[in-house]
């Protein structure tokens, strides 16, 4: 758990239905995934590397994505 919570940045916030990604990842990693992580009745897979990052969701919730290189800014993932 810590390393999702670290490295992916997972920030659940299932009574509300909304999750935000804090990603933090390695220089060292070319790319990392995640498949499947549940969050509430929700199930969320992450694929990042590369400079992109791709969010796939079973249920529609808002995702906010807070990138490191782009300090106080955040994107709303359709």
């Amino acid at each position: 758990v810590p390393v999702v919570r670290h490295f992916f940045g997972i920030r659940p916030e299932a009574h509300m239905q909304r999750i935000t990604l804090r990603p933090q990842m390695p220089q060292a990693w070319p790319s990392a995934q995640l498949a499947d992580v549940p969050v509430g009745n929700n199930r969320l897979s992450l694929d990042f590397g590369q400079g992109r990052y791709l969010v796939r969701q079973a249920a529609n919730w808002p995702i906010l994505l807070q990138l490191p290189e782009q300090a106080g800014k955040t994107v709303k993932v359709n």
